[in-house]
């Protein structure tokens, strides 16, 4: 089943994880592009820093879209954007349908893994594919996980 034949309330034209993310950080509370790009630095350790050519567009995107609008404009023309009622409609499909985008993700992720020569042994791998397969998986099976993680990491902690 292809996400995007299940339309969201309102279809999102511009896709993707940062898309995603901005619209989930502005529904926590609404924030500045700046701030945007402040906390995903932040979150991934420097590791992604956004550009405001990357986030301005999509922002401008969701605004057209009207999943957000724009709350306030503060000193110096600062732009405070905030999560419009459809764009909360729109969030909810996408955290209803997540397995199906962690599916869309792994098979990504598979591109990512031959790009980058990556082995069935590489961790990076190996707790992707665990936390797709968690997600999919009973209360009981995922209780047994946790107790088999801890128990790895008992291990590791070890001397």
């Amino acid at each position: 089943m292809n996400l995007m034949q299940n339309n969201p309330p309102i279809l999102c034209k511009t896709k993707g994880i940062l898309t995603h993310y901005l619209l989930y950080s502005l529904n926590k509370k609404p924030k500045s592009g700046y701030e945007l790009i402040e906390e995903i630095k932040e979150k991934t350790k420097g590791a992604y820093i956004p550009s405001k050519g990357s986030i301005y567009p999509i922002l401008n995107h969701l605004e057209e879209e009207r999943l957000i609008k724009v709350k306030s404009i503060e000193k110096r023309s600062k732009s405070i954007y905030e999560v419009t009622s459809q764009g909360k409609k729109t969030l909810l499909y996408f955290k209803k349908h997540k397995t199906e985008m962690e599916k869309n993700i792994k098979k990504f992720r598979v591109l990512m893994e031959d790009a980058f020569d990556m082995k069935d042994d590489d961790l990076g791998k190996l707790f992707f594919d665990i936390k797709i397969h968690f997600d999919t998986s009973s209360s009981e099976k995922k209780d047994e996980v946790v107790k088999l993680l801890k128990k790895c990491r008992s291990v590791l902690e070890e001397k």
